[in-house]
C-alpha cells in the first residue's frame, strides 16, 4: 500500500510525535491531519521539517503554492 505524504513525513522524521514537535505543535493537532488535510502554514514547516523530501504541493495539492510563496518573499 502506498503511503501518503504525510505518513512518508511522519517516516521521514521519525513518527508522528516527533512531526510535531519538529512543527511546534502538538500531536493531538498532528492525529487530527488524517481526517482533514493539514493547514496551510503548517505545510511549509512540514516541507522544512522534512528537508524537502516532502513538499507542500505533496501535502495540499488544492492551493496555489507559488502564489504563498511569492506572497511570503516579499
Amino acid at each position: 500500500m502506498t503511503k501518503t505524504p504525510l505518513e512518508q513525513a511522519f517516516a521521514i522524521v521519525g513518527n508522528r510525535s516527533a512531526l510535531a514537535r519538529a512543527i511546534g505543535v502538538t500531536p493531538w493537532a498532528v492525529s487530527k491531519w488524517d481526517i482533514n488535510n493539514p493547514p496551510k502554514k503548517r505545510c511549509l514547516a512540514i516541507e522544512k521539517a522534512t528537508g524537502g523530501k516532502i513538499t507542500a504541493e505533496q501535502l495540499r495539492p488544492d492551493i496555489n503554492w507559488q502564489y504563498v510563496r511569492s506572497c511570503q518573499a516579499q
